[in-house]
């Protein structure tokens, strides 16, 4: 009920903030001049779409070699495709993550704190590449180019709250957080961590590229190094667990941040937001029907 209750909040907050933007006079009048779209870059932006699920489930892949557990690629690119189905409609990536634990452990259901530990992995491997690239574009863009003090609030946070997990454990939890400690320190671990924190890099640059390939489709044309600060920092504000998958809050980041940067038009900021989306749930459609396809109560079995 608790997880009802929350989704339903998230759905009225993503009805409610789409609303008020599309309803807006002057994006009203903007997206009715936004008849033509470019096919080619359409085409580009969702095949790059499919080269980030790709790259996703390689990481992945690398992090559950990493914890022990021998799901196949295959197996691996469905289910982080199912993920990303599931991201659409659950609470966010906490309901993403749900998912592919829950199909994992049908298959290998004594490795259950294994494949917990592959997720906690996976995530925190994108934090150096995260930092990296902020660090990269927020050096390269022109002289004009603002950052609000929320950028370095924002990785002093997430800092703060990685060490605060550690501490947590530590207090109420000595056991686990001796077994994660152990098992950070390990040469295994750490090959791991370095393997999946290179591959970050194409999932993240990949992923602003669909939305990239969006604006050149709508006639939008920025350079790519400002575009893609914006794109990361519209990224971060969608993953604030307000709307469902990010709608409403994704778009209101890019008109803001596109409009303030590069003076794109409310409505223009709005449709390659929603352009690029749309080109990831069209693989999203793909993890549904991979979904369906999975027999339910699936046994036990080296996953091939």
């Amino acid at each position: 009920m608790r997880c009802l209750a929350v989704w339903l909040f998230k759905a009225a907050c993503t009805v409610g903030l789409l609303g008020w933007l599309l309803s807006r006079p002057d994006v009203k009048a903007g997206l009715g001049s936004l008849h033509h779209l470019a096919p080619g870059w359409l085409a580009a932006g969702f095949c790059l779409a499919g080269l980030t699920q790709i790259f996703s489930a390689w990481r992945w892949l690398v992090c559950l070699r990493t914890t022990g557990v021998p799901l196949s690629p295959g197996t691996t690119l469905r289910l982080t495709l199912i993920s990303t189905a599931a991201g659409f409609l659950s609470i966010g990536t906490l309901g993403a993550d749900a998912m592919r634990v829950t199909l994992a452990a049908r298959r290998y259901p004594d490795n259950k704190t294994a494949l917990l530990g592959s997720i906690g992995l996976d995530h925190t491997s994108a934090a150096p590449a995260f930092v990296l690239m902020i660090l990269i574009l927020f050096t390269s863009v022109h002289t004009g180019f603002q950052i609000g003090p929320w950028t370095g609030w924002t990785i002093i946070l997430s800092l703060g709250g990685f060490a605060g997990i550690g501490l947590l454990l530590r207090r109420f939890r000595p056991e686990m957080h001796d077994r994660l400690l152990h098992f950070l320190l390990e040469r295994t671990t750490r090959r791991g961590f370095a393997k999946a924190a290179l591959l970050s890099m194409p999932v993240m640059l990949t992923h602003y590229a669909v939305f990239y390939c969006a604006a050149r489709a709508l006639g939008i044309n920025i350079p790519l190094i400002g575009f893609t600060a914006a794109a990361a920092s519209a990224d971060v504000a969608a993953a604030l667990p307000i709307t469902i998958a990010g709608l409403g809050v994704r778009e209101k980041a890019f008109e803001t941040l596109l409009g303030l940067w590069h003076q794109v038009p409310p409505a223009s900021a709005i449709a390659l937001s929603l352009a690029g989306l749309g080109l990831i749930f069209l693989w999203a459609i793909a993890g549904a029907v991979c979904f369906l396809l999975e027999p339910a109560g699936k046994p036990a079995f080296n996953a091939a």
